[in-house]
């Protein structure tokens, strides 16, 4: 089954879906971004990371079966895929203010 992804706001027009399940093997939450990444044409690192680095922008969240990476192993999160159990859900928003 792989790894369902729920998508939201500038990551979901970009990718042009508001949901997907990648289904190549990938075993960590930094290996499922470059995945993304490649989906993407290279253009969703240009806005998810800080400039010149792997380091997620403060205003993304990333969840990983509702618990955010930041409070796991950040892009090292594993991820577990089509295991027997264990069907890992991720959730990636960008937070906006205003008013």
């Amino acid at each position: 089954m792989g790894v369902t992804v729920k998508l939201y706001g500038r990551i979901r027009e970009h990718l042009g879906r508001d949901r997907l399940t990648v289904d190549r093997e990938v075993r960590t939450v930094g290996e499922l971004v470059d995945e993304l990444n490649a989906l993407s044409g290279g253009k969703l690192s240009d806005f998810f990371f800080d400039p010149g680095t792997r380091e997620i922008r403060p205003s993304f969240v990333m969840l990983v079966n509702g618990h955010s990476i930041r409070l796991m192993k950040g892009l090292d999160t594993e991820l577990h895929g089509d295991s027997d159990v264990v069907i890992d859900n991720i959730d990636i928003m960008e937070t906006v203010g205003g008013g």
